[in-house]
């Protein structure tokens, strides 16, 4: 439902300051005043002899009001009051036509239905003592638009008014602790001025940011869009379709070129204008049309296109890529657009995640001031609003990211995979150098770190859907799995909670990588890393990324179990047979584990069809003789043995038949008796499957054969390393965190 914020904001100085959101903010000072000097105020000013006499008492009484303005109810009587000590014989003095001109504004916003004749005279004394000089140029310029906006000030008053406010606006130095004030001033006189004024005022509020002071930043960005938003909202709640059309005309990027506009001042107003149509209901008589808003999304794009075709790492630059990046975020959906698409690529990469810019930045420090600079600057980036609407951001992202065409998809493709690949090297060398030493340096750095992991995952799940999904327009692009697992494997160590995101991607990309096995040959696929420096050293995460999933091996949901077993076979099937594989020696172990833990829970938990598609792929895949297969076979005879065993005490001729609760023996025992093609088996496994393929369960014959029994194999290795051994291992069993690991 549309919210009237005509009646919802009272005072616009004070929303426009809330809802720029930053804790540097300068706020208006009010403080508590007593009634009794409330009064005494008042009846200091009703005293004839104040003025000319004692002046200074004068403006201590003007004072203590404006201090209670906020819980002050100026009636008629008090107005009036005002307004003849703007007449006075002498002059009140300049220092307090600040305090006068607030306490009138206030009367006529908190005043429901102002005397017209009090408006008016308000209004005709304003103009005689501006006229002559302006003084006091921000107040002026706020009490001048309320002026304006009150409905009952004449249309003669109400012109005045405006020719002296575009006279004012021509002259004053914008200062920024009045920003705020000159905005409202601004706004009240757009609500209810016609042209020409209305352009006129429109062009000073998107060209006094070319003076150089205040200088541009998100702070008064944020308030250039809610006070767009307030304008439109009202405009629309009128019904007055005329002057949403002059504000999308003077918002084109013809217009805006032309007329030396503020580029950021652009973006953030074209999105204060789409964000006032987000919640316009279907009732509503007033319709962004297609026109207008392909005009308005295409200034946005044309101030995106300027800033990505000047990458000069400048402060305006920042600022752009962060105005445009929160105005989408709040704008709500826009039509793709190729400079949009990158400005926000570059904004959430270089911007709102600088990790590589952190990293550098602390490591080169030195202890002392430099370390609390760095402190200071890391908290200050998490108290910012982009840093905070990243989440916001990153879904319009990948918006734009769905609707891109091949060309754009593949150059974002290419930052966010690099920026992948770069977060584990920063973030190593940065533990490297102050884990234990600067540990709150490393807690904010974290910080930064989980909201980019977010991020990434995200985006992946989007490219997973789109490049890895059989219903695609464009088929599936088996390449993309890889790199999806590359970039998890570089920023698995910030996975601190579960993601259907992240679920997601990987399933795509395992189920893809098992369907196309050419791509997890050494020159195409995963241990291609090794050919850059860079990548070898994530080499191991990439292998964590899999170990993590393998941990679900007997997770009682069965698809999250055949997922874990589908990922198994993967790394076993991963590199090329004919080399040594710097795995080989983690696969072995990792054998043992998987037997283990996958015997266990069969046949309750664990997928018969998972656990020979595991068994047969580290069959086929780890060299000839290997430890780990006569384990995992030994092992699986033994499992066949006991099942077999269990099911005969409890009827001796179920063998017979082989049915009912022996079909899970029987299934173990086809398995065994097709490996015997595949493995040289030792005698005794082999006795041992034949016997039990016959039926022959007695046990004196199994003693016999196990008299002529070899030496036992030799015990699984440690499956997780011993200490010393942390850092060539990695310990897949939770989570590890940036110090530990790294």
């Amino acid at each position: 439902m549309q919210v009237n914020t005509q009646t919802r904001v009272l005072f616009l100085e004070d929303w426009l300051r809330s809802t720029a959101g930053t804790s540097n903010a300068p706020s208006p000072a009010v403080t508590a005043v007593s009634a009794r000097s409330i009064l005494q105020a008042w009846a200091e000013l009703r005293d004839p002899s104040v003025p000319s006499s004692d002046p200074s008492r004068l403006v201590a009484a003007l004072q203590t009001l404006d201090a209670a303005r906020y819980s002050l109810q100026i009636a008629d009587p008090q107005a009036k009051l005002l307004i003849s000590l703007l007449s006075s014989d002498p002059p009140v003095p300049p220092n307090s036509l600040s305090f006068l001109f607030r306490l009138l504004y206030f009367w006529l916003r908190k005043t429901a239905r102002v005397s017209p004749s009090l408006v008016n005279s308000a209004a005709a004394e304003i103009s005689r003592i501006l006229s002559s000089r302006p003084q006091c140029p921000a107040m002026s310029v706020l009490l001048l638009g309320g002026l304006i906006a009150t409905p009952a000030l004449e249309f003669s008053y109400r012109r005045d008014c405006l020719d002296l406010l575009c006279r004012i606006l021509e002259l004053v130095q914008l200062e920024e602790e009045v920003v705020a004030e000159v905005f409202a001033g601004i706004g009240y006189a757009l609500s209810r001025s016609d042209e020409p004024y209305f352009s006129k005022i429109f062009s000073f509020f998107l060209r006094v940011w070319n003076r150089g002071s205040p200088p541009a930043s998100v702070y008064y960005g944020l308030m250039i869009l809610s006070l767009l938003e307030w304008l439109v909202t009202s405009f629309i709640n009128l019904r007055s379709l005329e002057k949403v059309e002059v504000v999308c005309g003077e918002l084109s990027a013809a217009k805006w070129e032309a007329s030396g506009y503020a580029p950021f001042a652009v973006s953030m107003a074209s999105a204060g204008f789409l964000r006032a149509f987000r919640f316009v209901p279907a009732t509503s008589r007033v319709r962004l049309s297609p026109d207008m808003r392909n005009s308005v999304e295409g200034s946005i794009s044309s101030v995106a296109w300027r800033v990505i075709s000047n990458l000069d790492g400048s402060l305006e630059r920042s600022h752009l890529l962060r105005c445009i990046s929160i105005g989408l975020a709040r704008a709500g959906p826009v039509s793709f657009s190729a400079p949009i698409l990158l400005a926000l690529c570059t904004a959430l990469l270089k911007e709102i995640f600088p990790l590589g810019n952190f990293c550098r930045m602390a490591v080169e420090i030195q202890e002392g001031s430099s370390v609390d600079f760095v402190l200071e600057k890391l908290k200050r980036h998490l108290d910012s609003v982009a840093f905070k609407e990243a989440g916001g951001i990153t879904s319009v992202f990948c918006n734009q990211y769905a609707s891109a065409d091949k060309e754009h998809k593949g150059i974002v493709e290419n930052y966010m995979w690099d920026f992948s690949l770069e977060f584990y090297s920063n973030l190593r060398t940065f533990a490297l150098v102050h884990r234990g030493k600067h540990d709150q340096l490393l807690e904010y750095l974290e910080k930064v770190a989980e909201a980019a992991f977010l991020m990434i995952v995200v985006y992946a799940a989007e490219v997973a859907s789109q490049k890895l999904n059989p219903k695609s327009s464009h088929g599936i692009q088996p390449e993309s799995s890889v790199r999806i697992l590359i970039a998890f494997s570089c920023i698995e160590y910030m996975r601190r909670v579960r993601l259907p995101e992240y679920t997601d991607a990987v399933r795509r990309a395992v189920l893809t990588m098992q369907e196309n096995a050419a791509l997890l040959k050494l020159k195409n696929g995963v241990i291609h890393l090794q050919s850059n420096s860079i990548l070898a050293q994530v080499t191991v995460f990439l292998l964590l990324a899999f170990l993590r999933q393998i941990r679900y091996l007997q997770h009682p949901n069965e698809k999250v179990a055949r997922a874990s077993h589908s990922v198994f076979v993967a790394l076993m099937s991963s590199g090329k047979d004919s080399e040594k594989d710097e795995r080989l020696d983690l696969k072995e172990k990792l054998v043992f584990y998987y037997t283990q833990r996958s015997l266990e829970a069969y046949p309750g938990i664990t997928p018969f069809e998972g656990l020979a598609s595991g068994v047969a792929a580290l069959v086929r895949h780890l060299p000839a003789g290997s430890p780990a297969v006569f384990y995992c076979i030994n092992c699986l005879t033994e499992k066949a043995l006991d099942l077999c065993k269990e099911y005969i005490n409890e009827d001796a001729d179920v063998w017979r038949t082989w049915e009912g609760s022996l079909e899970t023996c029987k299934k173990v025992l086809d398995l065994l008796m097709r490996l015997i093609y595949l493995v040289d088996i030792q005698k005794k496994l082999q006795n041992r499957v034949l016997i039990l393929h016959k039926g022959d369960s007695s046990e004196e014959r199994e003693e016999e054969e196990e008299e002529k029994e070899e030496a036992p194999p030799r015990p699984p290795p440690e499956l997780f390393p011993p200490h010393e051994d942390a850092e060539t291992l990695p310990d897949f069993r939770e989570t590890p965190g940036i110090c530990r690991t790294l």
